[in-house]
């Protein structure tokens, strides 16, 4: 039969992680409802073109999206994989998800309104002004410390998206032996709980930098440049760790 010729689904994609969860549960429908509301919300918020001049502007939105969407469908994946991985839905998995859902679907704004801002920057255009469809110009700061704000409210929300995820795999720790993990996915795990403790801790120096010495942003914003050599680092000691486990990274 065609079944038998299909991967094993109970044991999951990872070769050295045993996918405890079954059915798609309410939780992950509920949590894929929100992802694709909250990616909706980024294409409505940019507005149908009825000129040239607005297809074009348009146009120029698609990098934007492009990378509003990368940081969604990484957060979607990593909450994926904790779900597949451990199929826990008890009070505490609840509470930490629902947490993390309102998380994202507030982020959206502020993500959107940074990468539009960054685009200008890279247009050569004034990112502190915006021609309005009308021919009015907005400006996007009016107040003194607006900007400081705006990046410790950014940062802020990325730190707190992260240590919910942190959360939930020290959640995921804690109910080790009633999971029955393994050695090998006990340190993975722990790897992951460290991976999101590195997103954390870079997005709350990212906040307190902006609200401390930071008026312009500018160090709280190039902070995140940091994101990948820091999980690359990450990555390589997981490797090293499985190989000590006897276990061929990625095999």
């Amino acid at each position: 039969m065609l079944r038998d010729k299909l991967p094993n689904f109970d044991e999951g994609w990872e070769p050295h992680f045993r996918w405890r969860g079954g059915d798609v549960s309410r939780i992950e429908n509920l949590s894929d409802a929100v992802f694709g509301f909250a990616l909706t919300l980024l294409v409505i918020s940019s507005g149908v073109p009825r000129t040239w001049d607005q297809m074009v502007e348009a146009l120029w939105q698609v990098p934007v999206f492009a990378a509003c969407f990368a940081l969604f469908v990484w957060v979607w994946y990593c909450h994926y994989k904790f779900s597949r991985r451990y199929g826990l839905e008890d009070v505490t998995t609840v509470v930490w998800n629902a947490l993390l859902l309102f998380v994202v679907l507030v982020y959206v704004y502020p993500l959107k309104f940074l990468a539009t801002f960054l685009m200008r920057l890279v247009r050569g255009l004034p990112p502190h002004r915006v021609e309005q469809p009308d021919g009015s110009v907005l400006d996007v700061f009016t107040g003194e410390g607006q900007i400081q704000t705006f990046m410790a409210v950014y940062s802020g929300g990325f730190a707190v998206l992260f240590a919910l995820f942190a959360l939930l795999h020290l959640h995921a720790w804690r109910r080790r032996e009633f999971l029955a993990l393994n050695e090998v996915e006990r340190f993975l795990t722990l790897s992951d709980l460290r991976a999101h403790g590195i997103s954390t801790a870079i997005g709350l120096v990212s906040m307190l930098l902006a609200l401390s010495v930071d008026e312009r942003g500018v160090f709280a914003g190039m902070l995140y440049f940091l994101m990948g050599p820091l999980h690359a680092l990450n990555g390589r000691a997981q490797a090293r760790g499985l190989r000590r486990l006897g276990v061929a990274p990625g095999g």
